[in-house]
């Protein structure tokens, strides 16, 4: 879905649904010794994440990854990708470098016969917890929205230089794209955040890339 520079959800979830989550959470801290699926294990997280102006716990998935205010861009700074390289036309936004480097690395592969298209760029704060209490109000498991959904706070498409490739589910590796990125993505200054390693604590997402922090224009 399509993300806008800054987007506060319209939607009130009601008290009733708050507090359901707000039990869940509570509960996943307490029993965060039982791993979620893939995780070879847990330890208790003293971080916590904000949603609605409460604080709750950070689940063992995401400790230790939080986006520190330094990594945040000015949105005045983010820069819009070229209709071209957006899934229909969605308003996918970046920091200049990671948006100059996404399109540099996107031509080049279209003269490989590949074609890389975007549907997710930068996410603010607020659009990140949307994105949670959506999932909330449409009855989903917290626990496992929260091993896949990052909390507010811990997504590195807050930083303005990750992106989700088209299809952005696990179908991605079987895409040419997918192979394409693997052997050239490295030369533009892009990684794969969340690669298939054996015995990792986080789920594989072949579809989603960022240009590394300390990336120069190349």
């Amino acid at each position: 879905m399509p993300e806008p520079i800054v987007r506060r959800s319209r939607r009130r979830v009601n008290e009733r649904t708050i507090s359901a989550a707000r039990f869940a959470l509570i509960a996943l801290l307490l029993t965060c010794a039982s791993p979620y699926p893939g995780h070879p294990g847990a330890a208790v997280c003293s971080e916590t994440f904000t949603l609605q102006g409460d604080p709750f716990p950070v689940p063992a998935r995401w400790c230790g990854q939080v986006i520190e205010p330094a990594s945040l861009p000015p949105v005045g700074d983010l820069v819009r990708l070229p209709a071209e390289f957006s899934f229909e036309g969605y308003r996918i936004y970046l920091v200049p470098r990671a948006r100059d480097a996404l399109v540099r690395m996107a031509e080049r592969a279209a003269q490989d016969g590949i074609r890389l298209r975007i549907d997710s760029g930068y996410r603010s704060r607020p659009y990140q917890a949307s994105l949670l209490l959506r999932r909330i109000e449409q009855g989903q498991d917290l626990r496992e929205v929260l091993h896949f959904i990052a909390p507010p706070g811990y997504s590195e498409h807050e930083t303005g230089r990750a992106v989700d490739l088209v299809p952005s589910d696990p179908e991605f590796a079987r895409e040419p794209a997918y192979e394409w990125l693997r052997r050239h993505a490295g030369s533009f200054g892009f990684r794969e955040t969340y690669a298939l390693r054996e015995e990792a604590d986080t789920p594989w997402e072949p579809w989603h890339w960022s240009l590394a922090s300390g990336a120069a224009d190349r």
